[in-house]
């Protein structure tokens, strides 16, 4: 019932922004994301921080606050639109931070396009190629919609993300089809410090994504929302037709509690 009331509301971009309003205020309803609880299967000690890829306006932050209320939080986002959430939420929110860069495997320049509906700004469908948003854009919403929307353009700065200096606990990382260019930037990280990770996968670089992270020994897995489980990932069309977008990956050193086989 929930599925489908949740497809209803992100048919239109009105009750769209509503329900993702909703969520902001309502506490109950996070975390946003069910696939999120999976986290809470890891065992990541308090104290250990998440680095947050992919903040969008502080969403994130706030269902891993729900789920890890003992954990720091660094958020990093590309968008230049968010920081007015992101430092209110900073303001409220103990041991939570962030910065406005995007990430990437190298230095460089990207114009990010953001789509806006009647002033409403669609900001899960902001990306760095115009023509995918607006398609993005068509098949959310329908053409009729999508031709009343108008792109917002920035000019943001990419870095890898090794240059934080971080030592992160767990990775989350949800950039629009980027994750591999994400996670070579990140490389020095993953071997310094073996974080559990969260991505959010496209069916186009889930291939690359694994071979990369066999190389450091990661196993990928799985959420079953029904049985509140991390489960070993086994296939691609499982995994897709499942309808999950976001895989885990778990060091070989790392301690994985209620996993299910």
């Amino acid at each position: 019932m929930l599925k489908k009331i949740s497809a209803l509301v992100q048919r239109h971009p009105v009750t769209w922004r509503g329900a993702w309003s909703l969520v902001h205020h309502l506490p109950f309803l996070l975390p946003h994301d069910a696939s999120y609880r999976g986290v809470k299967h890891l065992g990541l000690s308090a104290g250990g921080l998440v680095l947050d890829v992919g903040a969008n306006d502080g969403i994130s932050a706030l269902s891993f606050r729900r789920l890890l209320p003992d954990n720091p939080v660094l958020s990093v986002e590309i968008s230049p639109r968010h920081e007015p959430a992101l430092r209110r939420l900073k303001a409220r929110l103990k041991d939570f931070d962030y910065v406005l860069v995007g990430a990437g495997e190298v230095h460089h320049t990207l114009r990010l396009f953001t789509p806006a509906y009647k002033g409403i700004l669609l900001h899960t469908f902001a990306g760095g190629d115009s023509r995918t948003v607006r398609h993005a854009l068509v098949v959310a919403f329908g053409q009729a919609v999508a031709d009343q929307c108008t792109l917002l353009e920035d000019d943001t700065v990419i870095q890898p993300l090794d240059e934080l200096n971080v030592d992160p606990a767990f990775i989350k990382i949800d950039v629009e089809g980027m994750a591999n260019s994400v996670l070579r930037g990140l490389r020095k990280t993953l071997e310094r410090s073996n974080p559990a990770m969260m991505i959010e996968v496209e069916p186009n670089e889930i291939n690359e994504m694994l071979r990369f992270l066999r190389g450091f020994e990661y196993q990928a897995m799985a959420y079953d929302t029904e049985r509140d489980a991390l489960t070993i990932f086994r296939s691609i069309d499982e995994f897709f037709i499942s309808g999950n977008k976001n895989l885990y990956f778990v060091s070989n050193r790392s301690i994985v509690n209620n996993l299910s086989f």
